[in-house]
């Protein structure tokens, strides 16, 4: 799917990511759903960008639609 989305960029309207933030203080974490606009999917930092400045690691990425 990430692959099909970084096709379809210039003209995918938004974007509903699911992934898992590890907390910092203690073992687990949460899952965190957010939808935005796709700025940029950064293969050198391993990060999906979105335009409004939130950042997605990759490697945390659970689910991804459009």
């Amino acid at each position: 799917k990430l692959v099909y989305v970084h096709q379809l960029q210039p003209s995918c309207p938004e974007i509903t990511a699911t992934y898992f933030r590890p907390d910092e203080k203690k073992e687990g974490g949460a899952y965190i759903c957010v939808t935005g606009k796709l700025q940029k999917i950064d293969r050198l930092s391993q990060r999906i960008l979105l335009d409004d400045g939130r950042q997605i690691p990759m490697e945390d990425l659970v689910e991804i639609d459009f």
